[in-house]
C-alpha cells in the first residue's frame, strides 16, 4: 500500500508552490507528484517514502492534508498497459478516483490509481501486475 498525501488549495498556482514548499525546506523528497486546477485553486497530490515527515511538516505549516491509500502497479512497458488495468478496474466495478504515472524503471511502468474499494482493487490487479510494487 502506498500512501498519497493531497493538498488542496485557492488561489494561483504560486500560492500552492508556496505552501508546498515546506517539504523542500525540510529536504523531503518527492517521488512523483500530480498538480490538477480544482474549483477555486489547486489540488496537488504526491507520494514520498517520508511519510511521517510529511505528516509533522504539513501539521507544523498549519497546512491542511489528506491522506489517500492508493494502489500502485507495475506493468511491462508496453503499449496498452495502463488501459488493461483501468478497464479490469472498471469491469469489476471498482470506481477510479484519480490516476497517474509514478515512473518507470527498464521495461516496466509503474502507475498509481486512487480507487473506491482498495482490497478489491488489489486482488484484480494482482492479476495483472506486481501490485505495490512501488
Amino acid at each position: 500500500m502506498a500512501t498519497e498525501f493531497e493538498v488542496r488549495l485557492d488561489g494561483p498556482t504560486s500560492s500552492l508552490l508556496k505552501a508546498i514548499e515546506v517539504l523542500a525546506e525540510e529536504k523531503i523528497n518527492l517521488d512523483t507528484v500530480s498538480i490538477a486546477p480544482a474549483a477555486h485553486g489547486y489540488v496537488v497530490r504526491f507520494l514520498t517514502g517520508a511519510d511521517e515527515s510529511v505528516r509533522t511538516s504539513m501539521m507544523k505549516a498549519d497546512l491542511p492534508f489528506r491522506e489517500n491509500q492508493v494502489l500502485v502497479i507495475q506493468v511491462p512497458n508496453r503499449p496498452g498497459q495502463w488501459l488493461r488495468v483501468a478497464d479490469a478496474l472498471a469491469k469489476a466495478g471498482v470506481e477510479v478516483s484519480h490516476t497517474y504515472q509514478v515512473g518507470g524503471k527498464g521495461r516496466n511502468n509503474f502507475f498509481a490509481f486512487g480507487v473506491s474499494d482498495y482490497g478489491k482493487a488489489k486482488k484484480i490487479c494482482t492479476k495483472l501486475g506486481r501490485c505495490d510494487g512501488y
